[in-house]
C-alpha cells in the first residue's frame, strides 16, 4: 500500500514541477508554495520519519509515513496545482489603490520606523548577541524586538523591489545580519523569499527551469546553507569568527548538523502521530481566528496562539521538553477531519491567490504588504497553527497599514510646504 501512496506522491510532484517550473508560466506565490510544500513533505519522497527524541542527537530513521499522511500530502499538492491552474486562467486584474504618497517618502518613512525600533531595542540586542543558548533569547524577548524584525522585513523588501536606495539596503541588510547573530534566520527567510517572488512576478510567462536553470540547480546548496546557520551561528559565538568557522568545518557532518531535527521531519511526525494516534482535539477555539487580526494582545482573551502545541504535545510527545513547531493539516485533521483539511487547503489556496493580486499594485507600501504575506502563506503557513499564522499576518498588515498611513501623511506635508515656498 505504502509503495502505491509513495508512487502517487511522486507522480503528484513531478507534475507540479513540470507545470510550475517547466510550463511557460509566471512565477509566483502558486510556485512559492508548491516548493515550500514539496520541502515540508519531503519525507514522503522516502517515505521514512526521524524519530523524535529528547536530546535529537542522533539520526534515526525508523518511523514509517502512514497512508493517510500520504492522502493529506497529495490532496494539498493537488490543491495548490488546481488553484495554480485556475488562476492563470481568470482575466488579469491589476490592483489600482489610491493612497497618494511618494515611494521615496514611504521607503524614508519604514526606515525613520527601523531606526526607531532598533534605539528601543538597543540594549535588548546588545545583553543577548553573544548568548549561545537560544531559548534564553527566546523567553526574553520582548513586542519591541518582535516590531523591530517585521520593520526590517519592510525595509528590506520595498527596497529590493523599487528603485535602488544602496544606502537603505545597506542598513537593511545590516540589521538582517545582527537578527542572524542572534539565531534567528526568520528574517533572512522570508525577506529572501519574499525578493525573489516579487522579482520574477515582474518578468514574462516562461519556463522558469529551462531560464533560470542555474537557481534551481543552487537550491540544494542553498537549504543546506540556510539549515547549517543555526549551529554555525553557535559557533562563532563561542569560538569566535575565524576560530569558530575552521571549528565548524572540522566537525561539520550532515547527519549531526542538518537532518537531526530538521523542520520538515519534525512537522511531518506531529501530522503523522496525529492519524496513527487518531488524536482528536476541540475546535470551538478556531472561532477565535478574526480576533487575531486585530491589533491588540491575544493575552487578552486568554486564548494563546499556541494553544494547539499545548494540545497535541502533552499526549503525542510526552517526553519532549523542548517546543515543536505546528503542523496546520494536522491540526485540521484532529479538529475536523478531512472537512476541516479541505477548508484548510481551500484557504491557504485562497490566500496565495489573494497574494499575486496585491503583489501587482501599482503603491509600493500596497506591494509590500502582498510579497511578505504571500510568502507568509506560501512557506511558513506548513510550520504554523491557524491562530499562529493569522497572529504573523496581523503584524504585517497593521505595520504596513501604519506605514501607508505616514508615507501619506508625509507626502501631503510635503506637497504642502512646496506650495507655500512658491
Amino acid at each position: 500500500m505504502n509503495y502505491i501512496l509513495i508512487g502517487a506522491f511522486w507522480g503528484v510532484v513531478l507534475s507540479g514541477a513540470y507545470y510550475f517550473y517547466f510550463y511557460p508560466r509566471r512565477f509566483d506565490f502558486f510556485s512559492l508554495g508548491f516548493a515550500a510544500s514539496v520541502f515540508y513533505f519531503l519525507p514522503g519522497l522516502w517515505g521514512k520519519l526521524q524519530y523524535i527524541s529528547p536530546t535529537m542527537t542522533e539520526f534515526d530513521l525508523s518511523v514509517s509515513v502512514e497512508p493517510l499522511t500520504y492522502v493529506v500530502f497529495i490532496f494539498v499538492l493537488l490543491g495548490i496545482i488546481l488553484g495554480g491552474i485556475v488562476y492563470e486562467k481568470m482575466p488579469s486584474m491589476k490592483i489600482t489603490i489610491v493612497f497618494p504618497n511618494n515611494d521615496n517618502i514611504y521607503k524614508y518613512c519604514t526606515l525613520l520606523f527601523v531606526v526607531m525600533l532598533f534605539l528601543s531595542t538597543k540594549s535588548f540586542l546588545i545583553d543577548y548577541l553573544l548568548v549561545t543558548d537560544k531559548r534564553i533569547i527566546i523567553n526574553n524577548i520582548d513586542i519591541k524586538f518582535v516590531l523591530f524584525q517585521y520593520s526590517i522585513l519592510f525595509l528590506i523588501v520595498s527596497t529590493s523591489i523599487s528603485d535602488k536606495n544602496y544606502l537603505q539596503l545597506g542598513i537593511a541588510i545590516g540589521c538582517v545580519l545582527l537578527i542572524l547573530a542572534l539565531n534567528f534566520r526568520f528574517v533572512l527567510v522570508i525577506a529572501g523569499m519574499s525578493i525573489i517572488t516579487a522579482i520574477f512576478f515582474n518578468k514574462k510567462p516562461m519556463s522558469f527551469a529551462r531560464r533560470y536553470y542555474y537557481y534551481l540547480l543552487s537550491l540544494p546548496f542553498v537549504l543546506i546553507f540556510v539549515m547549517a546557520l543555526k549551529t554555525f551561528v553557535v559557533y562563532v559565538k563561542y569560538f569566535g569568527i575565524v576560530t569558530g568557522f575552521m571549528q565548524y568545518i572540522a566537525d561539520f557532518d550532515v547527519q549531526s548538523f542538518l537532518l537531526p531535527g530538521a523542520e520538515f521531519f519534525v512537522t511531518t511526525n506531529i501530522l503523522n502521530e496525529v492519524i496513527s494516534q487518531n488524536f482528536h482535539i476541540d475546535n470551538t477555539y478556531l472561532l477565535y481566528v478574526p480576533i487575531y487580526m486585530l491589533p491588540i494582545p491575544s493575552s487578552v482573551f486568554n486564548i494563546p496562539s499556541n494553544i494547539f502545541n499545548t494540545l497535541f504535545q502533552p499526549q503525542l510527545f510526552a517526553d519532549i521538553e523542548w517546543g515543536m513547531a505546528y503542523n496546520p493539516w494536522a491540526e485540521a485533521i484532529a479538529a475536523g477531519g478531512f472537512t476541516l483539511l479541505l477548508i484548510y487547503i481551500m484557504v491557504y489556496v485562497f490566500s496565495l491567490g489573494i497574494s499575486n493580486w496585491l503583489i501587482k499594485s501599482n503603491n509600493l507600501g500596497v506591494k509590500t504588504i502582498g510579497t511578505l504575506c504571500g510568502t507568509f502563506w506560501a512557506f511558513y503557513f506548513h510550520r504554523n497553527s491557524l491562530l499562529s499564522e493569522f497572529a504573523y499576518i496581523r503584524y504585517i498588515v497593521w505595520i504596513g497599514l501604519l506605514l501607508l498611513i505616514c508615507a501619506t501623511v508625509a507626502s501631503f506635508l510635503f506637497k504642502c510646504m512646496v506650495f507655500l515656498k512658491r
